[in-house]
């Protein structure tokens, strides 16, 4: 996996096999093709939901500093995902910035990166297709008491950054990069935090970090496989490169399943988070020529799409000079794509894994709308 990474230029020290426990049963094999059910389209936002996968340093930097380097690292990673980039545009307000101190932590989409530098800044922000609006509101201080409660996630100090104390707000917020007024005290409660000041510029901040920290919902990785049994003297072609647009698996897969003696068995969908290996477990019966197999898939969000690992063995031997089956793969593959890896075995058989990883929200729809524009091969 490290050879990989740095072949595609990326650093990702946790994408590593940690199986915890997401598992998944098995129907038949099949001789014909495989029916399955169409994964329904979502409304995408491809700002707000592609994601950079390490951590953007710029504290110490301004903000125009600091969204300059998000605009690199954004613009890097699509010309290793073959994705198209838009043009972002940055617009502030006149007069002095004043260094930052927050830190971009990965994984973490490119929208929510734009709006913490904004929270840091102590300044809104809105967004008009690819420029973002960035807004220094006027604030008047009267030096009255206000009292003010928000609602929080449970890991919110944990999410500015703070790796002591998980209650310590007030330590948190400094540490993100806010110059708290002295007479600022936190409350912290579950999801609700209780604030009294008398800073209505404090007030304004901390609401801002908060906005900016909670733009980034949890998400799940809903992944399809299915394995092939091909023939020794099949006319099926393995294409080149690993990773495929959704439109051109589609028409890899059919011709696969549709080639004379392929079969082919279709696993049932299985649900993981970010990093967490799937395990795909079925126990050898020796009645069924697809007994003995394990399959293990590892996602992880990468700008558009998905980094994807797969592990798969075929621990019966089949007739396949007593050698048993093991396939590696890891790379790249667009939401709703699918990464195709293929081996031959010394009979002249091949067996080919296929997967197709699909990012979804908590109720399991789909978070991005399927892309049936291009047909690209993608292969770091």
């Amino acid at each position: 996996m490290k050879n990989l990474l740095a072949t595609a230029g990326i650093a990702l020290t946790s994408f590593a096999w940690v199986w915890t426990g997401s598992s998944c049963g098995f129907g038949a094999a099949q001789n014909s093709q495989s029916g399955g059910k169409a994964m329904a389209s979502s409304k995408a936002d491809p700002l707000k939901n592609f994601y950079l996968v390490e951590e953007i340093k710029v504290s110490g930097l301004t903000p125009s500093a600091a969204l300059d380097k998000v605009r690199v690292s954004y613009e890097q990673l699509c010309s290793k995902t073959g994705e198209k980039p838009l043009k972002l545009a940055f617009e502030l307000p006149p007069g002095p910035e004043k260094p930052l101190r927050v830190k971009l932590e990965a994984p973490r989409t490119l929208d929510n990166s734009v709006r913490v530098i904004a929270a840091a800044a102590e300044m809104t922000v809105e967004r008009d297709g690819s420029t973002y609006r960035f807004k220094a509101p006027r604030v008047q201080e009267n030096g009255e008491l206000v009292k003010e409660t928000f609602s929080v996630p449970p890991d919110f100090v944990a999410r500015l950054g703070e790796k002591g104390n998980a209650r310590d707000v007030r330590s948190a917020l400094t540490n993100f990069g806010i110059d708290l007024d002295d007479s600022t005290r936190f409350s912290l409660t579950g999801s609700k935090l209780s604030m009294e000041t008398r800073s209505a510029g404090d007030v304004l901040a901390v609401s801002s970090a908060i906005a900016g920290t909670i733009g980034d919902l949890p998400v799940q990785f809903q992944m399809q496989a299915q394995v092939f049994e091909i023939p020794a003297g099949s006319k099926w072609t393995a294409p080149s490169g690993g990773g495929f647009d959704e439109k051109t698996a589609k028409r890899l897969l059919k011709d696969l399943e549709r080639s004379r003696g392929v079969k082919v068995q279709t696993i049932p969908s299985i649900t993981t988070r970010q990093y967490e290996v799937g395990l795909c477990d079925w126990s050898e019966d020796t009645r069924s020529p697809m007994g003995g197999k394990v399959l293990r898939m590892q996602a992880g969000s990468l700008g558009g799409g998905h980094l994807l690992k797969t592990s798969y063995s075929d621990t019966a031997g089949r007739t396949n000079g007593g050698k048993h089956v093991h396939i590696e793969d890891a790379g790249y593959a667009p939401d709703f794509g699918t990464r195709l890896s293929v081996q031959t075995l010394p009979d002249g058989s091949r067996v080919a894994v296929a997967v197709t990883p699909v990012l979804i929200d908590a109720t399991g729809k789909p978070v991005r709308k399927p892309e049936r524009k291009l047909a690209v091969n993608y292969g770091f």
